[in-house]
């Protein structure tokens, strides 16, 4: 795994602080964490002819707790 990408732009009502948040909780796999979604790793060449892509691509669709311990999404 190469990187861990994270599609924001589904994170409809969230903050930039909890956007934040969840982008660097991902950190902790020591691999760079990037907003991407599939078609934006697509444009810059970042996936294989056969769909494949190095890394992790997670679409979130809500936070449903955030504490400061804690974010279940």
């Amino acid at each position: 795994m190469k990187y861990v990408a994270i599609d924001t732009s589904t994170l409809t009502g969230c903050s930039e602080e909890e956007i934040s948040e969840i982008m660097d909780y991902f950190t902790k796999y020591e691999v760079e964490v990037i907003d991407e979604s599939f078609e934006s790793l697509e444009d810059k060449g970042m996936v294989s002819e056969y769909n494949d892509i190095e890394g992790i691509l997670l679409t979130i669709t809500g936070i449903e707790e955030n504490t400061s311990n804690k974010i279940v999404i």
